[in-house]
């Protein structure tokens, strides 16, 4: 029996209880030959008490058919027996004909004795119940609302009967997701409960467990702990170890510290409480099978996919050979082996065992039902890993669509919904539609359930990627520090989603050329997540490949190809030669020993990945591009250009064609082939591409973002160098004040350099001396704020290097310039 189950049953049997004294006055004048039905009549409720439901049917369907015959449908003792009847159909899970019998009994109850009669409040408490098990919320709530109001001011406010209602009420209410007044019903409950009876009551015990779940419901995860590790202890004391109520407070505790993402804490509770059902029930008993997809969840909240995959394939087989293919809790389980076959990379099996079920769930449940739509964005997930992203962005946007259609705009799953697309959006390079929808749905939850929700923080986390990916880097900053101050005053400072905001927000600072103080963010984000999670967990993982992608921005190669080598060969090891983060890591490698200037090294372990993601992901996936890249750039580095050339443009080709022409990763692949086109000669070729390159994102992306200046600055300074001075000095004297307006907002002066560089040589090409030497005076002026700021942020070293580079080429550019403009 399920937890739903369970407190039905516990409640039903209270509900019982209060009106046996009522009951026990009604009239028993039964003739003599209705002693077996009485019989048979005590033997059911003996057996309904023990839970032998099977057995109390039997008889208790007998005495009811007897005493129908013999003293007709509605003699209290009749409805007496229906009554028990239907709380056995209940317990065993046939809650129609349990409704057909309880709405039978009420409504004679209700006609003979009135409304607020003992004997009718029961029965319309059985009844609520019983709508309730059905889903049927909106129903149960009038009858549940009555029953609660009745009883308060009969009995009083703190009356055990009282009490029960108003907990079946609150249960009713999260149902209608109405559950901020549920939980002022379930802590009114347990506040009298600890007051009256104690904290180790077995009711207060119940209404503990029921506050606490609702806590969790409204996302409150941190003060739900306490309650549920309280009741847990305190049952353990008083049961044992294996009672089962102990089990069910595991089972809570577990659900809680997985919400928490504790799962180092939550992995033994889930292990002894599935180990304890499969020893007490059996193995495929339903608690014992609910209790291994908990593991299950809390094994792949571990990063432990492999464990995870064959449970909860293990659950799936069983669901499949005892309720049938079509049953929700088969699908269910075959759900959850697709998520975890994509956290181990099997992304291509992961969709093909997502089709199948969305299949089945089209034919079963229908098109716009919840899990059906549930498994279309499971789906449109496995689409995107295998690079598919117009399917899955599609995909995505017709599961919107539909609970739009059947929930409505505000509805939390849809606007989850409306996050899906936006996300699906961003990866097609569609940003300003991304940052709209983003920003729509962060406003929607706001108004809705708070600046603070864990789901608003989401969007907002969401809304910053986009403007991080549009340049605007200091609005980025600034909403990535509002949603980490946030998670540090609610969810602690070593909680998952604080060092994911901390982590997002160190890329952001990366971003804006402030690596030093990035490396500091993603060093300390690393080191309590291997604290907390252990060195080879997966979000450890992806802090270290953060942390070394920071130094490659520092200049610290050998130290970024140390650490990305030792996530590579420890992938390797957990996931697999083949699994994508294996492959990413090994990528990340290649590209490390190009800075190095490794070319050879490079190449070869490009090659290498190269050859298992075009067999593994296919020619056009995106990661396959994305490794031809590598290559072709370490082909231009060893002089092979021809070569370099020739994948430059078949990448572009594919990206053009599967992501569109104005995809960011597709003009990345138009600049590195106008690099090369330029460096073998093709001077015209590669100053057509770069005008072309500087249109789009100007349209794209907005004059002022950084990779349109970027653009501008590389077409100004072809033009230097084929006679078009005049056309660069007047795009580079834009792009210079662009770059000046963006560093005053904290963004690198790293680009502000280059750029006046270039615009120093437009102008001693066309022999402007002075404002040539302006220029160089304000690139070496900017080299050294760049110098100060990584100095003053511990750098130092590195810092004075680079200065001297500049100074360097600055110089040589000046004494150039002076010779030319006093030559003969």
């Amino acid at each position: 029996m399920g937890r739903q189950g369970r407190l039905s049953v516990l409640i039903m049997a209270a509900a019982l209880s209060c009106g046996e004294a009522a009951l026990a006055q009604a009239p028993a004048a039964a003739p003599a030959d209705a002693s077996g039905y009485a019989a048979l009549f005590r033997q059911g409720r003996l057996d309904y008490e023990a839970a032998r439901f099977d057995a109390a049917e039997v008889g208790l369907r007998k005495a009811w058919t007897g005493y129908r015959q013999t003293l007709g449908d509605e003699h209290p003792t009749t409805l007496r027996v229906a009554h028990f009847l239907a709380a056995t159909l209940g317990a065993l899970r046939r809650n129609e004909e349990a409704e057909v019998l309880n709405r039978q009994v009420y409504g004679v109850r209700r006609r003979v004795l009135g409304e607020e009669h003992a004997e009718t409040l029961v029965s319309e408490s059985n009844l609520a119940t019983n709508l309730r098990t059905l889903g049927r919320y909106a129903e149960a709530e009038p009858l549940a609302r009555h029953l609660w109001t009745v009883r308060t001011r009969v009995l009083g406010a703190e009356a055990a009967p009282t009490l029960l209602a108003a907990g079946n009420l609150a249960l009713i209410l999260r149902g209608l997701d109405r559950t901020a007044e549920a939980e002022v019903l379930n802590r009114q409950v347990w506040s009298v409960r600890m007051r009256l009876l104690g904290p180790d009551d077995p009711l207060t015990l119940i209404a503990a467990s029921n506050l606490a779940d609702t806590l969790n419901a409204l996302d409150r995860p941190a003060e739900a702990e306490p309650l549920n590790r309280a009741v847990l202890e305190t049952r353990r004391r008083v049961l044992g170890e294996d009672h089962p109520d102990v089990l069910l407070s595991e089972a809570n505790l577990a659900v809680n510290l997985r919400a928490l993402s504790r799962y180092a804490e939550a992995e033994p509770l889930a292990r002894h409480l599935w180990m304890a059902r499969t020893r007490n029930l059996g193995a495929e008993a339903p608690l014992t099978l609910l209790a291994a997809n908990g593991l299950a969840s809390t094994l792949r909240g571990l990063g432990r996919f492999a464990e995870a995959e064959a449970l909860s394939r293990q659950i799936w087989q069983v669901r499949l050979r005892v309720l049938g293919p079509d049953a929700p809790a088969t699908l269910n389980a075959a759900s959850n082996v697709a998520d975890t076959l994509l956290s181990l990379g099997r992304a291509a099996e992961a969709e093909t065992l997502n089709r199948e079920i969305l299949a089945t769930r089209l034919r079963v449940a229908g098109p716009d039902h919840p899990d059906t739509l549930t498994t279309q964005s499971s789906l449109a997930t496995a689409l995107k890993a295998l690079g598919r992203l117009s399917e899955a962005e599609a995909l995505h946007r017709q599961v919107w669509e539909a609970r739009r259609r059947t929930l409505g705009d505000d509805d939390l799953d849809t606007l989850g919904s409306a996050n899906n697309v936006a996300v699906s959006l961003s990866g097609l390079g569609r940003v300003a539609e991304a940052e709209a929808l983003n920003r729509q749905t962060w406003m929607a939850r706001i108004r809705l359930i708070g600046r603070e929700h864990p789901s608003t923080l989401l969007s907002a986390s969401n809304l910053a990627d986009n403007l991080f990916s549009m340049g605007r880097y200091a609005e980025a900053d600034a909403l990535g520090r509002e949603i980490l101050e946030i998670r540090r005053r609610v969810l602690g400072e070593e909680h998952p989603e604080t060092l994911r905001s901390m982590s997002n927000l160190a890329t952001n600072l990366g971003g804006m050329g402030r690596q030093t103080e990035a490396e500091r963010l993603h060093r300390q984000v690393w080191a309590v997540r291997r604290r907390l999670l252990g060195e080879e967990h997966p979000d450890t993982l992806l802090s270290a490949n953060n942390l070394a992608l920071s130094l490659n921005g520092l200049g610290r190669a050998a130290e970024s190809e140390a650490l990305h080598r030792q996530i590579w060969m420890t992938r390797r090891r957990l996931l697999g030669e083949e699994h994508p983060s294996t492959l990413s890591s090994a990528a990340n490698v290649a590209n490390v020993l190009l800075l190095m200037r490794r070319y050879a090294d490079a190449e070869a372990l490009a090659r290498q990945v190269l050859e298992v993601r075009r067999r593994v992901l296919g020619e056009e996936h995106p990661e396959t591009l994305r490794t031809i890249a590598i290559l072709a750039f370490s082909l231009s580095a060893t002089g092979r250009k021809d070569e370099a050339i020739e994948l430059n443009y078949k990448v572009w080709q594919v990206r053009a064609r599967v992501l569109g022409a104005a995809h960011p990763d597709t003009l990345v692949s138009l600049s590195s082939l106008a690099s090369n086109l330029r460096s073998l000669g093709g001077r015209k070729e590669a100053e057509e591409i770069n005008r072309l390159l500087l249109e789009i994102r100007r349209q794209v992306l907005g004059p002022e973002h950084p990779d349109t200046l970027l653009s501008a600055n590389n077409l100004a300074s072809l033009l230097s160098v084929t006679g078009k001075s005049a056309e660069a000095e007047t795009i580079l004297v834009g792009v210079t004040a662009a770059w000046d307006r963006r560093a005053k907002e904290g963004d690198t002066p790293q680009n502000l350099i280059a750029a006046y560089g270039n615009l120093g040589y437009a102008r001693l090409r066309l022999r402007k001396y002075e404002g040539s030497y302006g220029a160089y005076a304000a690139a070496a002026a900017a080299a050294r704020r760049r110098y100060e700021d990584r100095n003053s942020s511990g750098d130092g070293e590195e810092a004075r290097s680079e200065l001297v580079r500049y100074r360097d080429v600055f110089m040589g550019q000046v004494r150039a310039g002076w010779g030319w403009a006093h030559q003969p």
